[in-house]
């Protein structure tokens, strides 16, 4: 993500700070990915974050601030421990805005990836769009199953 890169934190290192944190918690293998309350929350965080900048959609930019507030989080504390502060990535979120800068139009080749738009709404029923956008080994099969769990995740939230 180009925010977290503008502040000088590579994708190795927040790859090295998350394995170590998962080999030093060696859990068991799960076959299927059901949302837990934890990745609720970020997806509630991300919403509010999003909601909070005015935006139309929930980003990537959103979902990184909802990870560093789910303070438990792996994420949250493999970027804590590589110093990565929440009022430092939303002043470089708010920079890249300002600039027009996304990652799409940043010149970066990507190979192809399959994309899903998911239309949701909030809990006073105001609209919501996510949009997903998987790596290119995902299979079709995958990207709809993610995409369905996503939906059950934030239906579920608002029964």
């Amino acid at each position: 993500m180009a925010a977290l890169k503008n502040l000088g934190i590579e994708r190795a290192a927040i790859r090295a700070a998350v394995e170590a944190m998962i080999q030093a918690n060696p859990g068991k293998l799960i076959e299927q990915i059901v949302p837990t309350a934890s990745v609720k929350r970020v997806i509630e965080l991300a919403f509010e974050e999003a909601r909070r900048d005015n935006s139309n959609g929930v980003g990537t930019g959103h979902l990184l601030v909802g990870l560093m507030l789910e303070k438990d989080g792996i994420a949250a504390k493999a970027l804590r421990e590589l110093n990565v502060m929440i009022d430092s990535v939303r002043a470089e979120l708010a920079r890249l805005q300002d600039a027009g800068v996304t990652e799409a139009v940043r010149g970066v080749a990507r190979p192809a990836i399959l994309a899903r738009h998911l239309d949701l709404a909030d809990e006073q029923g105001k609209p919501i769009t996510i949009d997903i956008v998987f790596p290119p080994d995902y299979s079709e099969q995958q990207c709809t199953e993610v995409a369905s769990r996503i939906q059950s995740a934030v239906q579920g939230r608002q029964s």
